[in-house]
């Protein structure tokens, strides 16, 4: 059955905090403590199982860690397995087929749940990119969205849901949003994936209070935004 687009509402942007992962516990916990304090309640925690392929960073070795997280009651979903590809670019799953995908997949989805209990709501691949077999992938995975670049695809409601555009960052403290500045002022709906690295700028949190509190934006988890939208 086609899956019917949607465009995700003006002044709503779906946030996430990227590469969770216990490589960056001290800063994870900051950075949630700094949003808590802009006010944002919901946001997505895309966990990366096996960041740089490093057993020190594999969460079933950090148990306080993952139990901390999920006492947080924010959303859980998968944010690739290792997050790098072979090269060590930044981008996991650009390039691979569909065997190569789901491999992958499977691998991550049993890391998570070993160490959550359960299985991540959704799955989000690094840098937002995947080839087209991901769509063929997914079938045999029990995730109830993915995303890739401006789309969100909902499988409980069958729907494509867009957004205007992403900001996806690399840590670095640098934040170019001149290419959306027209369309953030008139409210058009956007991603933001906070690196835990953000923490040591200023940069995106002042990017997010001013969107919250000049803008009016409303900042939502893919979950939460997805209960609103089941139909």
């Amino acid at each position: 059955m086609k899956q019917k687009s949607m465009q995700v509402e003006d002044f709503t942007c779906l946030i996430s905090l990227s590469i969770v992962s216990p490589a960056f516990e001290d800063k994870i916990v900051q950075t949630m403590d700094r949003l808590d304090d802009i006010g944002i309640d919901s946001y997505t925690l895309l966990v990366t199982p096996l960041f740089e392929m490093k057993g020190s960073n594999n969460f079933e070795k950090h148990e306080v860690f993952s139990k901390y997280l999920t006492s947080m009651g924010q959303e859980l979903s998968l944010y690739g397995f290792s997050h790098l590809t072979k090269s060590g670019e930044p981008a996991e799953f650009k390039g691979l087929n569909v065997e190569q995908i789901k491999s992958k997949l499977q691998r991550g989805v049993s890391s998570f749940r070993s160490a959550f209990g359960h299985n991540p709501t959704g799955f989000v691949p690094p840098r937002w990119i995947a080839p087209s077999g991901i769509q063929k992938a997914m079938e045999s995975m029990r995730f109830k969205y993915y995303v890739v670049d401006n789309q969100i695809h909902s499988f409980e409601s069958n729907k494509v849901f867009t957004t205007t555009d992403h900001f996806i960052s690399s840590g670095d403290g640098k934040l170019d949003i001149m290419d959306s500045l027209i369309e953030l002022e008139i409210g058009g709906a956007m991603q933001i994936a906070i690196h835990p690295n953000d923490n040591g700028s200023d940069s995106m949190f002042n990017l997010i209070t001013d969107m919250k509190d000049r803008l009016g934006y409303k900042f939502l988890s893919y979950r939460d935004y997805l209960k609103v939208n089941p139909n």
